[in-house]
């Protein structure tokens, strides 16, 4: 499977800073990012800021970041964060 972190564009500056923190390889625990096996790790938000994830494709990566390899063909995924602070997306 492969996985895509697309960068969003923040707003505020704790909005900003959370959102740089998200790289494929801070949530993949260091492996590559095209050859993804275990479970994301989907970073807290800090107070005051809210995070949603969604998967394209839930059958190979849920919302909450579970992998799940059905078979050795690998697919694209792509994780994409909506981060608020109640006032700015």
């Amino acid at each position: 499977m492969i996985l895509a972190v697309i960068p969003a564009f923040a707003a505020s500056a704790t909005l900003e800073a959370f959102a740089d923190s998200i790289t494929a390889e801070s949530i993949t625990q260091n492996e590559l990012s095209d050859f993804v096996t275990k479970d994301l790790v989907l970073p807290a938000a800090p107070d005051g800021v809210t995070v949603t994830w969604v998967s394209s494709d839930t059958t190979a990566i849920t919302n909450d970041g579970k992998v799940t390899r059905t078979d050795i063909v690998d697919k694209p995924v792509t994780m994409t964060a909506t981060i608020t602070d109640g006032t700015e997306t």
